[in-house]
């Protein structure tokens, strides 16, 4: 893969696909040009629904993507930078917790404008 930046990501996405979801759930992710971004995931994991959201900037780091989050509902994760490996092919986007040859988690998106 060669060596990407950020504007290659810029672009609204919606979720095809989260590992850790037993059923598809609903969600949005955004790059903007500005360096901002912004996610929400809503669905059901173990019977329980589970709401992953969060905003804040983004950078492009050599294969890495790392968002820095300033807002969530989530405190625990306000302050820290989330790292994941991604692969773009022309549409679709895989962020992976771990590396993409050993993951703990895969989301794929697709790009919707």
């Amino acid at each position: 893969m060669s060596l990407m930046s950020k504007l290659d990501l810029v672009s609204r996405w919606k979720l095809l696909e989260h590992s850790q979801f037993a059923k598809l759930p609903q969600g949005q992710l955004e790059y903007r040009a500005d360096g901002g971004m912004a996610v929400r995931i809503v669905g059901v994991i173990d019977g329980e629904e589970k709401v992953i959201s969060y905003s804040g900037s983004f950078e492009v780091q050599g294969p890495e993507v790392i968002p820095h989050i300033t807002s969530s509902p989530i405190e625990a994760l306000i302050g820290t930078a989330q790292r994941r490996y991604f692969q773009l092919r022309e549409d679709l986007l895989d962020l992976y917790l771990g590396t993409p040859e050993e993951y703990r988690v895969k989301i794929r998106w697709q790009r919707v404008s």
